[in-house]
């Protein structure tokens, strides 16, 4: 047991953070995007939510680390993602990877409106066991009921790149988790998606080339992720306005007979 304590030295409160605990009258998800927008690390601003120093004073209380870390990563992403939308498309297919602690995030970008969706895959003796998740334009947003707060932490890395680059893109992700891993919490799956997005891409200008490469780095049968994948299928088999353009330019700048 602890007989003593005493504090070397007075503790070092950054000033946004000061500010914001200080607010009582501040929503959470406010005081949540004012400290990431000041800099504030994510570690830092989970820490304050779950000891219970953001949100109008009445509310404030202890919280689950694991719910303040989902409830960060989707705060922060639903204010980027309002911010995407309005960038214009990316111009080229891109594939980003990165493997670490026996978990590999592999990432695929598609020139289109924003679109998100996951493939959760854990490698077990057994066999594959999947889980999935998305959201399409013009769906209610609702809680990834499958893949869980997993989604927000992958899709976080993703739409900081986006903002970064003021670009906008339609996204697949799939994150493959091997035997021997160590169940650090859902935060790892945000640390190595934004590892991988951090490194230069590899750039394809067709999506079967795009494909081909994505379904050479992954484990995962390519035929599934083409049959239960909604991005894909809105790719691959949604007919755009410019088709029907091209179409009526070519039949009326046909030579008459």
């Amino acid at each position: 047991p602890m007989k003593k304590a005493a504090i070397a030295e007075n503790p070092s409160v950054p000033k946004p953070v000061d500010r914001v605990v200080s607010d009582v009258d501040l929503k959470a998800s406010e005081a949540i995007m004012k400290l990431y927008s000041a800099g504030i690390s994510e570690q830092h601003i989970v820490r304050l939510l779950s000891i219970g120093l953001l949100g109008y004073k009445r509310w404030r209380k202890l919280v689950p680390t694991e719910w303040s870390i989902t409830a960060v990563d989707d705060q922060i992403g639903r204010k980027l993602r309002a911010e995407v939308r309005r960038n214009p498309w990316i111009n080229e297919f891109m594939l980003h990877s990165y493997f670490a602690h026996f978990n590999r995030v592999t990432a695929l970008l598609l020139p289109g409106p924003w679109m998100f969706e996951v493939f959760e895959v854990w490698h077990k003796a057994g066999g594959l066991k999947i889980y999935y998740d998305a959201e399409l334009p013009g769906e209610v947003d609702k809680w990834p009921e499958n893949v869980g707060g997993a989604y927000h932490a992958l899709r976080l890395p993703v739409l900081e790149r986006l903002s970064r680059e003021k670009r906008q893109a339609s996204v697949i992700v799939i994150a493959e988790i091997y035997e021997g891993w160590i169940p650090l919490g859902v935060w790892r799956f945000r640390e190595i998606c934004r590892a991988a997005m951090k490194a230069p891409p590899l750039k394809f200008e067709e999506i079967s080339e795009a494909l081909g490469e994505l379904f050479r780095k992954v484990e995962v049968p390519g035929d599934l992720v083409l049959e239960q994948s909604r991005v894909l299928r809105f790719h691959l088999e949604q007919r755009r306005l410019t088709d029907f353009i091209s179409q009526n330019i070519l039949k009326h700048s046909r030579p008459s007979l």
